[in-house]
């Protein structure tokens, strides 16, 4: 697997009831008749479309592709994955984003402030910026749409548009998947997910992700100091979709929660400020220290004492879907 340019192996065990059901697998990504180019479904425009036919710059990444890339949250695709799309972590919380589509962002943190680009989660506007970062427990697909999309998503789409959805549950198979993965770094993921059909028109879906990481390439020379990079993360989610017979209603709710924890690791001293040399002649043995550590070279220890806080973010949430007619 792959986990912010560092790659390792993974292992995938699944067990599927009526795997080879031609409706199994409605939503990803499959070759065209025409045997050219693979067909991938969308929603972007509210209704489902094969991507080829959306008159939009946008890119899809279906079931099989954020598998593939190893991808469970927003920064997994910060990687020129999309072109004119940066994802930057905030400065001293990389489970806060800064979205930028093609030079547009936003200029503040704030709660009160609007964000010029536009996450939605299964339908559902997501006006904060905070936990963006927060893994989902399985996700079916990620909408990149590049702006200004204000008819489809509003006012604060000038920039563009990030549609996440979530796997739903499905009739009549039961479905029971488990992967584990490993990568450098001390990177391990483990992500259950069970389908359990009720007659035939009801289904529920328990997913759950557990997901650790020693560091990210660079640690801690200080006794006792912070571990740089780590990070541990625990997600689950729970679906219920029910789908009454002959009508053309469909009902999806779903309660999720993502709890991450664990340190940033601090911009390394190239030059000591001023600020650090003027409290030098204290005599803390910590300053001389960090000072002799400052370097132009890229450096994979640093010296760091001083008290990082622990990030720990929590996102939950309850969605209730009601939707009148099927495709």
């Amino acid at each position: 697997m792959t986990r912010k340019g560092f790659t390792g192996f993974s292992l995938g065990v699944s067990v599927i009831a009526a795997a080879l059901s031609p409706t199994a697998r409605a939503q990803e990504t499959r070759p065209a008749e025409s045997g050219g180019l693979e067909e991938i479904v969308v929603t972007a425009q509210k209704r489902s479309e094969n991507l080829q036919d959306v008159p939009i710059s946008m890119v899809a990444l279906g079931p099989l592709a954020l598998e593939r890339r190893g991808v469970v949250s927003l920064g997994d695709i910060n990687n020129a994955t999309v072109p004119g799309v940066n994802l930057a972590p905030y400065p001293g919380s990389s489970d806060f984003f800064f979205p930028t589509f093609r030079g547009i962002t936003t200029n503040t943190a704030f709660i009160s402030a609007p964000n010029p680009i536009a996450v939605h989660v299964d339908g559902v506007y997501w006006s904060q910026l905070v936990g963006l970062n927060n893994p989902a427990a399985e996700l079916e697909r990620i909408e990149i749409l590049k702006g200004p999309q204000g008819v489809l998503a509003g006012r604060n789409a000038t920039g563009g548009v990030i549609n996440i959805y979530t796997a739903r549950p499905v009739l009549d198979e039961f479905r029971f998947k488990q992967e584990l993965g490993a990568a450098e770094r001390g990177q391990y993921l483990s992500r259950t997910s069970v389908n359990v059909p009720v007659g035939e028109t009801f289904a529920a879906k328990f997913a759950y992700l557990w997901l650790t990481r020693d560091d990210e390439g660079v640690s801690n020379s200080a006794p006792q100091g912070p571990d740089f990079g780590q990070r541990d993360v625990s997600a689950w989610r729970v679906d219920l979709r029910w789908m009454p017979s002959d009508t053309d209603l469909t009902v999806d709710y779903s309660y999720d929660r993502s709890d991450a924890t664990g340190y940033d690791t601090p911009p390394q001293c190239r030059f000591p400020s001023p600020a650090v040399t003027a409290v030098q002649p204290l005599g803390d043995p910590r300053i001389d220290t960090f000072i002799a550590g400052c370097s132009t070279k890229k450096l994979d220890k640093l010296y760091y004492p001083f008290r990082i806080p622990e990030n720990d973010n929590v996102v939950e949430g309850h969605t209730l879907n009601i939707e009148v007619g099927r495709d």
